[in-house]
């Protein structure tokens, strides 16, 4: 171990790393961290210092994990941003890179994968997911991004030719329609009837549809003449809007944007002058990289100049060999990349990473026991150590849980308690401020770092733990820097997850057609019934689009683009007689329709009236929920569905009420029926 290793004073724990931080020092290590703690010291040190950070782990599935305890901890949570808000709200970030497109095994059979994979081309998303980042970078935002050795070792677009093809585009902005259009179509875009997929491109009249990269959701773009109009995010499936967006920011689909000269910059070239490099597991980082380049080099003497036997690209798995060691089987760098369209100039020289590296601020991170230096590194290298340890496992325990959150509060402690689902947070709250702890729900819209902001700054009153909706992949205790995290698995015990048998929304809207057949009957919500003659190809303003052609008494026909699907219901009646067909600008279908809103404000009327006599009728109220609810409620091995939660909570809170309760609990098989009924029969004992 180092002799220079500094032991940090629990009360200024992060201080000293700070401070080697901003005076530049070019080696720092961290040893000790594991697990969620990583990612939770990663978010304090972006917070903190208010700097880029580029965090570099050995493998894919490595990255994703610590990307996703990132998230939690930095991004909003999902659905928060309001009208007007930029989905560009998120503070972390996956480089991606789908495994995919490492292609194994390698070529002797006797080790798996050996370490070596092939490369292959990545997919529109996934390239979409990449572009993201960059752009990140590019316009200066503050942000921290995860990538593997495999996804830097690929090369990038150079800043320019991102900047060209980037267009922001604010409420009011003058923006010609076929430059839009262009600019998504030499972007990568794929037109579309509907767009229903990333990367997808739909136009009609001056509204144009795009699903660009950095959106939970596609957008709808309306112009008036050469003004924006309205930007709106919408449903993919059901085509309907979700809500108002105040800006735009469309990114391409494609890597190759600048042209002939190819990719020729690496993600580093991206990252602020004053970013940090971190190396995740910095031992099994750097064995990667020197084995990488002590293989192409090897490769290099062999000259075989790709004629030699079939090789593959050391950027994944797990070798048995010693690092920096020779493969047995030599063989050109990137064999298989030319036929797949790339070339082994998109791809960054192990040299040249490691250059990138050595100019670069580094903080490196260790497993406990772990660390590696070289003698010039362990000379010049400040080095810091954090041991965290178990938060506890409660397993549905909450007088004891209550005991330790009162403990740890009275020592000044920032909590937050992790829970998969609202149901869960709202009943784990309630149970611990039954038994004397001060606990608050997280507030929306935040981020859950922002739960530690008290490690910024000291408070003569303890602070209440927070109760947070999200996912973790464990929880710890940093004693030194004051700070618990438990998550849901650690509270109430391992749960499962009830697998979901519905249909996706989409599935349900397209539905109504997967049977329909030329000749059926279907009814337009505007002109009533005809008959379905098929999908028809229509060209309209030098566009091939696709109608539902329909058939009305007289012969009339009625062509409905597929984005007004919504407006068209197969025919559901008696199969004995055939129902009339409609003619189209008749008045019959109006009068009818008016004849059945008489009908149905009747039978409004009538509800109405019995609902008021129940409303004044005396019932018997139950009890509130008290903490033997909640404790039984948490028994149950399956987590809460978001409908069957809906429907417990509307229950009980019927259940209450001094009136009748007139509820008919009804779901898919499975989904948990008996459940509801179980929790109201417990509390009506």
């Amino acid at each position: 171990m180092p002799s220079n290793k500094v032991a940090l004073n629990p009360i200024e724990e992060l201080r000293p790393l700070w401070q080697a931080l901003q005076e530049g020092n070019q080696s720092i290590s961290l040893e000790g961290l594991s697990g969620a703690s990583r990612a939770f010291l990663l978010a304090l040190l972006f917070r903190g210092t208010k700097r880029s950070l580029l965090i570099l782990v050995p493998e894919v599935a490595q990255g994703r994990e610590l990307y996703q305890d990132l998230a939690f901890f930095l991004n909003p949570p999902e659905g928060s941003p309001g009208k007007g808000t930029s989905a560009w709200t998120r503070q972390a970030y996956l480089f991606a890179y789908e495994e995919s497109s490492l292609k194994g095994p390698a070529t002797d059979p006797g080790e798996e994968n050996g370490g070596f994979l092939r490369q292959a081309p990545l997919s529109k998303e996934t390239i979409g997911e990449r572009l993201e980042v960059l752009e990140q970078l590019r316009s200066g935002r503050k942000v921290i991004v995860v990538a593997s050795i495999a996804a830097i070792m690929r090369r990038v677009p150079s800043r320019k030719a991102l900047a060209e093809r980037v267009r922001s585009l604010r409420l009011w902005d003058r923006c010609e329609r076929q430059e839009l259009i262009d600019l998504a179509l030499e972007g990568g875009y794929r037109q579309a009837d509907l767009v229903e997929e990333r990367g997808e491109l739909a136009m009609r009249g001056g509204i144009v549809d795009l699903y660009p990269p950095g959106y939970p959701n596609p957008l709808r773009i309306e112009l008036d003449d050469d003004l924006v109009e309205s930007i709106r995010e919408f449903d993919p499936a059901s085509q309907k809007s979700i809500r108002l967006l105040d800006e735009a920011v469309l990114l391409p689909f494609r890597e190759d944007l600048d042209g002939a000269r190819g990719l020729h910059e690496a993600l580093f070239d991206y990252l602020p002058s004053d970013g940090i490099i971190v190396l995740d597991d910095a031992v099994t980082v750097t064995q990667k990289i020197r084995a990488l380049e002590a293989w192409i080099q090897e490769s290099s003497r062999s000259g075989r100049n790709g004629k030699g036997p079939q090789r593959a690209l050391p950027l994944n798995g797990h070798s048995r060999r010693a690092p920096g060691s020779p493969s047995s089987t030599v063989g050109p760098p990137f064999e298989g990349t030319e036929q797949e369209g790339f070339s082994p100039s998109a791809y960054l020289d192990p040299e040249e990473c490691q250059l990138y590296l050595e100019e670069s601020q580094l903080l490196r991170l260790y497993p406990l026991g772990l660390t590696e230096l070289t003698e010039e590194e362990e000379g010049s290298a400040e080095s810091y150590s954090l041991t965290p340890g178990p938060a506890g496992y409660y397993q549905g325990h909450f007088p004891d849980l209550a005991r330790q959150v009162r403990q740890w509060q009275r020592e000044g402690f920032s909590i937050a308690l992790i829970c998969l689902s609202r149901g869960q947070a709202i009943r784990l709250k309630s149970l611990l401020e039954e038994y004397g702890a001060s606990v608050i729900s997280a507030p929306p819209g935040g981020t859950a770092i922002e739960a530690f902001d008290g490690l910024f700054q000291s408070s003569p009153t303890p602070v209440p733990a927070q109760v947070f909706v999200g996912r973790l992949s464990g929880g710890f205790l940093l004693s030194g820097l004051k700070a618990a995290v438990l998550i849901e698995d650690e509270i109430f015990g391992l749960r499962q997850k009830r697998a979901p048998t519905r249909q996706s929304k989409k599935d349900l809207f397209l539905s109504n057609f997967a049977n329909l057949k030329p000749n059926d009957y279907v009814v337009h919500v505007d002109y009533g019934i005809g008959h379905y003659l098929g999908v028809t190809r229509i060209e309209t303003g030098g566009n091939v689009r696709e109608f539902l052609e329909i058939e009305y008494a007289g012969g009339d026909k009625l062509y409905v683009p597929l984005d007004r699907l919504n407006l068209v219901h197969k025919y559901i009646g008696g199969e004995s007689t055939a129902p009339p067909l409609e003619k189209l600008g008749h008045s019959a279908w109006k009068k009818l329709k008016c004849k059945v809103k008489g009908s149905l404000r009747e039978v409004a009327r009538e509800l109405l009236r019995l609902y008021a006599a129940r409303e004044v009728s005396p019932g018997y109220a139950y009890s509130p929920e008290n903490p033997w609810h909640q404790e039984f409620d948490a028994l149950f091995e399956y987590e809460e569905t978001p409908d069957q939660l809906q429907a417990i909570l509307e229950v009980k809170a019927d259940m209450e009420k001094s009136r009748p309760m007139d509820r008919l609990v009804c779901g898919d098989v499975g989904y948990g029926k008996t459940e509801v009924a179980m929790r109201a029969a417990f509390k009506a004992v």
